[in-house]
């Protein structure tokens, strides 16, 4: 299959002991940069292909954010 490129999202932010979602830390505490990583490529069966360029980072918002310490964020991908 040819790959045009690929999107990052970020799918959920949850605790990483009970895969629930945390009370007081959401998607909104990080930033996702350069989501859509260009590819270009045709993918083959069992391809373990690499591809680099989004950016995961957490805001510092001013408000209290311990909830999010250990927190797991959940990404999901678009394949274009």
């Amino acid at each position: 299959v040819y790959v045009t490129s690929v999107t990052a999202s970020i799918a959920s932010v949850v605790d990483p002991t009970l895969g629930l979602p945390i009370t007081g830390c959401t998607a909104a505490d990080y930033t996702l940069a350069n989501a859509v990583m260009t590819v270009n490529a045709e993918a083959l069966a069992n391809d373990t292909s690499t591809w680099t360029g989004a950016t995961l980072a957490f805001n510092n918002t001013g408000a209290n954010q311990n909830a999010c310490k250990g927190a797991v964020v959940n990404l999901a991908y678009s394949i274009i």
